[in-house]
C-alpha cells in the first residue's frame, strides 16, 4: 500500500522511476525494502532503509519482513565494517516516537556505532527486546519507540512516548558539539553525492 501523502512513499515511487531524485536513487534493493540516501546526512555514507509499502515503523511489519529487514543489516556491515549505527524513530497510535515522517525508516550512520545507548538518560529503556536476533521474534510492540543497534550488536529499545522530533539526531549531535541536527534545514548536496559514491565504490 502507498500512501499519497506520504513523503517515503512519493521517494519510494520516484525511486523506481530512471529519472529519480539524487537523493532517492536506490543505493540497494530487496522485495521489501530501499536503501536510498538520507537528506542532510550526518556522515558521509548515511542512508537509510525505507519499506517500499507504507508501514508506521519496522516493528508492525511481520517476521518476514523484519528477518529481510536483518538481511540488509548483515549487508551493511559487510561493506562498512564494525562502525555503524542504526536508528529507528517508531511511530505507534498516533505518537511519532520523534519520527519526522511515519513511514518505516532506518538509519544506517556510518563512523556512530558508539551512540547507540545516547538516550539512555533520556527515556525509559524497554525490556522487550534487548538484542538484535529477537527482532525477528514478533515481539507485538505496542507503544511509540526509539530503537538503536550498532553493528558491535549493542542494543537499545527506548519507550518514545511524546519524544521531541529527530530525538536521536539532536541527542548526537549535541554530544559531538555540532549543529546541524535538523536534516531540513541541512539538504547538503555535495554529500549525498559522496554517499552514493561511496556505497558504490564498497
Amino acid at each position: 500500500m502507498i500512501k499519497p501523502e506520504c513523503e517515503i512513499c512519493i521517494a519510494v515511487l520516484d525511486a523506481s522511476t530512471n529519472q529519480h531524485l539524487v537523493w532517492n536513487k536506490p543505493l540497494f534493493e530487496t522485495k521489501s525494502f530501499y536503501v536510498l540516501p538520507s537528506i542532510g546526512p550526518l556522515e558521509i555514507g548515511h542512508c537509510m532503509i525505507v519499506s517500499k509499502n507504507h508501514y508506521a515503523n519496522l516493528l508492525s511489519m511481520g517476521k518476514d519482513n523484519i528477518q529481510e529487514f536483518l538481511k540488509i543489516v548483515d549487508y551493511s556491515n559487510s561493506k562498512f565494517g564494525d562502525n555503524l549505527l542504526f536508528a529507528e524513530h517508531g511511530s505507534f497510535n498516533q505518537q511519532s516516537g520523534g519520527s519526522c515522517i511515519e513511514h518505516a525508516h532506518i538509519h544506517i550512520i556510518p563512523s556512530l556505532a558508539s551512540y547507540y545507548n545516547v538516550l539512555d538518560e533520556m527515556l525509559p529503556v524497554s525490556n522487550k527486546i534487548n538484542e538484535l536476533i529477537n527482532l525477528s521474534e514478533d515481539p507485538q510492540i505496542d507503544f511509540p519507540y526509539i530503537l538503536s543497534f550498532n553493528s558491535r550488536k549493542q542494543f537499545r529499545l527506548y519507550e518514545a512516548y511524546n519524544a521531541h522530533s529527530q530525538m536521536m539526531r539532536k541527542a548526537i549531535c549535541a554530544k559531538l558539539g555540532r549543529d546541524d541536527w535538523d536534516w531540513k534545514q541541512t539538504e547538503n548536496i555535495e554529500n549525498i553525492n559522496k554517499s552514493i559514491e561511496l556505497w558504490q565504490m564498497l
